[in-house]
This record gives structure tokens, C-alpha cells and sequence, in this order.
């Protein structure tokens, strides 16, 4: 597997390397890149059960509580964070931008039962928050993202695009 957001040609680092505000806001905001992070998977997995026909996706699932909570751990610190840059500011739109396309994916999902048909909208969230977590991972070095185009499953399914 490769990580394609791993290339120099995506990273925005100064020559020196990064001042003492922008490696503080890094630190910070780590935490709550890895939290939005998993709080994506874990709503793909329900948007998964319900798109196979599983009849416990949905509101009463645990993992949908469980993604509730980190969901709003995640946003509050993602909003107590500090940017004090034009980098910092701009990393921290896409992490803001994150935690509501996933705030409004919990609300999709937390409504009713998903059907098989019914995912579409919240998937079309879900990827909307992934493609922010994307952006996210090029405008700041430390906030990596795994391209799984060039996995073994990835090479079952033409066309598959991660990020």
C-alpha cells in the first residue's frame, strides 16, 4: 500500500520547517483529526450494514451512540483550537468543514432505519467529510491518510477511490 498524501508535491512546509505556532496547533489538533478520522469509519460501517440488508443499522445500534459521543468530543476540541496562521486557518476550515458533513451524517442515520436504498444521501456526506479529512491531511504535515487503492481488495473492485 502507499500513501499518496505522503508526497512533498502535497505538503505546504515552510524551507525551515514549522514555526513554534503552527507545530503547537499540530499537537493540538492531532487528536482531533484521528477522532474525525474514526468517526468516519465507524458511520461507513453502519452506512455498510445497511447498504447489505443488515436489519440492526440504525438508530439502535451501539456503534452509532459510541460515534455520537466521539463525534462531539471531536467537534468541541476541533472548535476550542487556536489557528494562528493562514496554514493553520485553512487546515482548521477543513477539519470544521469534517465534523459537520459528519454531524449531519449522524443525523441521517439516527432518524430512521437505513434501507439498502436509503444510504445514498448519508454515504454522499460521508464522502463529502472524507473528502475534507483529505484536505485536511495535505495542508499540514503529521495528518496522514492511508491511499487502500493498491490493497488487495482495491484490486476486486475497478475504480475503488479511497480519497
Amino acid at each position: 500500500m502507499s500513501n499518496r498524501f505522503e508526497s512533498e508535491a502535497f505538503r505546504c512546509e515552510e524551507p525551515g520547517g514549522l514555526d513554534d505556532a503552527t507545530r503547537t496547533y499540530v499537537e493540538a489538533a492531532g487528536p482531533c483529526f484521528e477522532d474525525l478520522r474514526a468517526v468516519t469509519a465507524q458511520l461507513g460501517g453502519l452506512l455498510l450494514l445497511a447498504a447489505s440488508g443488515a436489519r440492526s443499522a440504525g438508530p439502535h445500534h451501539p456503534m452509532l451512540a459510541v460515534a455520537a459521543d466521539l463525534l462531539e468530543s471531536a467537534r468541541d476540541a476541533t472548535l476550542r483550537l487556536t489557528p494562528r496562521s493562514a496554514k493553520t486557518r485553512h487546515h482548521h476550515d477543513h477539519l470544521v468543514a469534517t465534523a459537520t458533513r459528519l454531524t449531519e451524517t449522524l443525523a441521517l442515520i439516527s432518524a430512521a432505519p437505513l434501507s439498502r436504498e436509503g444510504v445514498t444521501e448519508p454515504k454522499r456526506l460521508l464522502d463529502a467529510a472524507w473528502a475534507e479529512l483529505g484536505a485536511a491531511s495535505r495542508a499540514l504535515p503529521g495528518f496522514d491518510l492511508i491511499d487502500l487503492t493498491g490493497a488487495c481488495c482495491a484490486m476486486h473492485a475497478p475504480g475503488l477511490v479511497t480519497a
